[in-house]
């Protein structure tokens, strides 16, 4: 540093009176600017033209759909809880019985990751790829039936 004390500066706030007399002076100066001229006409909105008059709409069919269905899920969710009162287990999906034949089986395959170097032709990563994968499927195949 220069040895110099650094100046200090300070915002300066008006007070409700000096921003109250600022803003109608500014309004006064806008006013006489623009004229004052009425309008001739009360401003529209665009809402409907003269000639014609408001109407109804009939409720469509998805209107219907929906509020019917509501007091179906009402009743569906009530049916549930009587259920589960009654029997808890009987709802619960994570309860198998041992022996059942029905079941979901989810295989997710997240894709295969190729590298590609910088000099490999596109042919030879194709003919690459095609050999992974028939890899990857047939490991897959073999745990899928190791699993049952």
């Amino acid at each position: 540093m220069d040895g110099n004390k650094p100046t200090i500066e300070r915002l300066e706030v008006e007070d409700d009176e000096a921003r109250l007399q600022r803003l109608q002076s500014t309004l006064e100066k806008l006013n006489t600017s623009s004229g004052t001229t009425a309008p001739a006409a009360p401003p529209s909105f665009g809402l409907h033209s003269e000639g014609t008059k408001p109407h109804f709409i009939p409720p469509s069919d998805l209107l219907s759909r929906v509020q019917a269905f509501l007091p179906q899920i009402e009743a569906s969710n009530a049916a549930l809880q009587q259920r589960l009162d009654n029997d808890p287990s009987s709802i619960d999906i994570e309860n198998v019985e041992d022996g059942a034949e029905q079941y979901i089986e989810m295989n997710l395959g997240l894709g295969l990751f190729e590298q590609r170097r910088a000099g490999a032709t596109s042919d030879e990563s194709d003919s690459s790829s095609d050999s992974e994968s028939d890899s990857v499927s047939d490991s897959s195949e073999e745990s899928s039936s190791d699993g049952q």
